[in-house]
């Protein structure tokens, strides 16, 4: 008798049990159970489900994290984590605000009267010169600048006149140019009126070249009124100025920016390898690297620290050790204005002890390395003859940490861990016993335990997938004495669910509870590194077989 189907909440379930834990996530989309679906049981048929061939390419892109899988003409594999650090730029540091300025134009006694002699239709002038200051905000030391150019800003002008005779100011800043042309800006004052004007800015250049030793930041502004005499006396002397700044925005500035911190901000990376292991079991790569680059486009002598460079997991954190402090940051000259000065250094433990003790720090499995970058400005000063100083809005300094881990190395026992919500799926009656055959030949130089627990939904154990204690699933390929594979193994696992022990797990079931074991083979009897090359391979096969109750 022949029997022509088993439901998909069983399949779902051999999906789940046969795939194990990251190493056979590689092969789930793989899984063709349309021939369970679609194929005519008979009682005793082997039926084959998986047949899948992996590289360690394929099993390290299935890890989340920021790696690359970088691969030298001898197929040698080495895992490349970057991550990049950005500063803040430029413009969130320096901020330009000048203070509002209020301030009056009195005519004097002399000048009212010969205002009041000349007859009507007749113009009186007279001149007045301020200055104009600007703030840069946020940071701790004097900053003295030669020039500022803006990218946008909002310049407001209130006029209020108490001189009865219509009156023209006329506003100009010489040294404050646009396309090579000073800024100049005529506004006309009925009598004993008001006027408000706003001027764009963007596109301006201010000269603020020191106008005396004492006065920096400034520039010098001149009013000039032209009065209409209208024949009668005038009853007022005096024209208000109220201006305002707002949305400024610099595009770039020259000048000394003194000796300042520019504030540290602590980034991570992620090492997705170790999210879900354990501290069960030893690990260790041979020769994990860190390479740093730092490149400024501030043109500002920098002297930099690394704040912060420790990786973190569960039980603690390890500080790297060899960052060079201070580090001095080369910065871009005039002539690289809106290009990076770059300089780097690298840490190592090999050959021992190297500079650093990067590899304690890498295999002490941790999650998340954290690291940050704080730089002085001027370090030096600021002495004679010195180039000025310069930043555009966008400039930063960017630090980018690439972690090298070559694939050789060893483990033993080390454990990968993971929880998964699972109910066991009820069968069809006609199924008595079902029959998991797992067959893979291993070109990997690792050993694989695997386990999967049935709990209920306190995780208390309820059933193992795996009956035989200390079952190794997957041996190792055997390698020689310099760590590399010089042929294949073969393990063939058998997985029996009877009727009894699947009706105890379809009630009790709510979550699967998964540790694998992860152990390089011995070499001479010694735990010694072994090497990952991307032509090594992994086969899985999986089959079923269903006993089947006849005649019902």
């Amino acid at each position: 008798m022949k029997i022509k189907y088993l439901k998909s909440s069983f399949i779902r379930f051999l999906s789940i049990a046969s795939v194990m834990l990251f190493l056979f996530s590689c092969v789930k989309d793989n899984f063709d159970f349309k021939k369970l679906a679609k194929t005519e049981l008979d009682p005793n048929l082997a039926i084959p489900i998986v047949n899948s061939s992996m590289t360690i390419n394929d099993i390290l892109k299935q890890v989340k994290s920021d790696s690359l899988i970088q691969v030298d003409a001898n197929n040698f594999i080495t895992l490349v984590l970057k991550s990049q650090y950005i500063s803040l730029m430029a413009s969130e540091i320096f901020i330009v605000n000048p203070p509002p300025v209020n301030q009056s134009i009195v005519l004097s006694p002399l000048e009212i009267a010969a205002l009041n002699f000349i007859p009507a239709g007749n113009t009186y002038s007279i001149g007045q010169t301020d200055t104009l200051s600007f703030d840069i905000g946020t940071v701790q030391n004097p900053i003295i600048l030669d020039s500022i150019s803006f990218k946008s800003g909002n310049w407001g002008i209130a006029l209020n006149s108490s001189i009865s005779d219509n009156v023209q100011i006329q506003i100009s800043i010489p040294k404050a140019k646009q396309n090579g042309i000073g800024f100049s800006k005529a506004i006309a004052l009925n009598g004993n009126g008001t006027n408000t004007t706003n001027i764009n800015l963007a596109g301006y250049t201010f000269d603020l070249t020191a106008l005396s030793p004492t006065l920096n930041n400034s520039i010098l502004v001149n009013y000039t009124l032209t009065i209409t005499s209208s024949g009668s006396p005038s009853a007022g002397n005096q024209i208000g100025i109220n201006q305002t700044f707002s949305a400024l925005a610099f595009k770039k500035m020259f000048g000394f920016f003194g000796t300042n911190t520019l504030s540290a901000k602590l980034d991570t990376l992620q090492f997705g390898i170790f999210q879900k292991s354990s501290p069960i079991g030893n690990f260790s790569l041979a020769n994990p690297s860190l390479h740093v680059t730092i490149q400024n486009s501030y043109g500002i002598p920098l002297s930099s620290t690394i704040s912060e460079l420790s990786t973190f997991n569960s039980i603690g954190n390890i500080a790297i050790t060899g960052s060079p402090n201070p580090l001095i940051i080369p910065s871009p000259s005039l002539a690289q204005i809106g290009q990076y000065a770059s300089t780097t250094f690298s840490l190592s433990s090999f050959p021992p002890p190297g500079n650093s003790n990067i590899a304690t720090a890498i295999n002490s499995r941790p999650q998340y390395m954290v690291y940050g970058i704080s730089a002085t400005t001027n370090p030096g000063g600021n002495p004679p003859g010195s180039p000025p100083n310069f930043v555009l809005d966008t400039s930063t300094i960017k630090a980018t940490m690439e972690l090298d881990l070559p694939l050789y190395g060893s483990a033993n026992g080390f454990s990968f861990q993971d929880t998964n919500n699972f109910t066991f799926p009820s069968l069809p009656g006609q199924v008595q016993s079902m029959l998991l055959r797992l067959n893979i030949t291993n070109g990997f130089p690792i050993n694989l335990g695997v386990q999967i627990y049935f709990t209920d939904a306190n995780l208390k154990k309820l059933d193992s997938l795996v009956t035989t204690p200390n079952h190794i699933i997957m041996p190792s390929a055997v390698v020689n004495s310099a760590g590399i594979v010089t042929s294949s193994s073969n393990q063939i696992t058998d997985f029996t669910f009877n009727q009894a022990r699947i009706s105890s797990l379809v009630t009790n079931t709510k979550k699967m509870l998964i540790v694998a074991s992860l152990s390089t083979p011995l070499i001479n009897n010694v735990q010694s590194p072994v090497k990952f090359y991307s032509n090594y391979s992994l086969n899985v096969k999986l089959g079923t077989q269903a006993q089947l109750k006849i005649g019902q």
